[in-house]
């Protein structure tokens, strides 16, 4: 279903998108969402990515900064893509990652992957975001930034470089990752900006840590329901 206001709109950027992207259409209308109120409110801060796979949802976001912002905004999109390290999105569960595609979360089918960019039918490189970032979008590649290695070695490296941050998009199904995303990232998030919690419900050792995070939080925060596996939060 498209935007209801932007109906035209949110169709064509999610076709853009569609084939760099694991994401359900639900999962992507509401990021386009969201992206569309930070910057029809020129809210501050960065569009954070932890788990990017061939970046069709950081796309989506440089797509709405392009229609909507009055600057460019940074992005940064975390993830180990074919450089041979450990996964970012492999559950622990034996070594296996449990992972919806766009396809199976709409007819409820889950793959079973040891691996997930080692898998031929959905490896991911690096190239595969710069192609459809900045060139197939367009999106100046100053602005545009890859951090190629495991979220536990590169969130805490690069989290100083980062002081606020619009919305935070996290898909990792290690508990190790989603903490580490968690601690560094939330805090720099603004007042009515949003985490998104793309695999809330492909790991339950991972939706436990969320939960533990979120609760320990001073204020409340109510995870909002997009699908099977996508949550949100607007950070109050």
């Amino acid at each position: 279903m498209p935007s209801l206001e932007r109906p035209d709109e949110s169709t064509l950027f999610l076709k853009i998108v569609q084939k760099n992207t694991l994401c359900s259409s639900a999962s992507l209308l509401a990021l386009y969402e969201q992206a569309v109120f930070c910057e029809k409110r020129r809210m501050a801060g960065d569009y954070v990515e932890c788990g990017v796979w061939k970046g069709g949802s950081a796309g989506l976001l440089a797509l709405v900064n392009l229609r909507y912002g009055s600057s460019r905004r940074h992005l940064h999109m975390f993830d180990t893509f074919d450089s041979g390290k450990a996964a970012n999105t492999v559950a622990e569960q034996g070594g296996e990652a449990v992972v919806k595609g766009t396809d199976d979360l709409a007819r409820s089918r889950l793959m079973i992957l040891r691996g997930l960019h080692a898998h031929p039918e959905i490896h991911a490189t690096v190239n595969d975001c710069r192609e459809l970032i900045e060139k197939t979008i367009g999106y100046d590649p100053a602005y545009a930034h890859y951090h190629e290695e495991t979220f536990e070695t590169a969130v805490p490296a690069v989290a100083g470089e980062i002081s606020k941050i619009a919305i935070l998009k996290i898909r990792a199904e290690k508990c190790v990752a989603t903490r580490s995303c968690l601690s560094h990232m939330f805090d720099k998030i603004m007042k009515g900006g949003f985490l998104v919690i793309d695999s809330y419900g492909a790991c339950e050792k991972c939706k436990d840590t969320i939960d533990e995070f979120l609760a320990s939080q001073p204020k409340p925060c109510f995870l909002n329901k997009v699908d099977d596996t996508t949550r949100y939060v607007v950070v109050v």
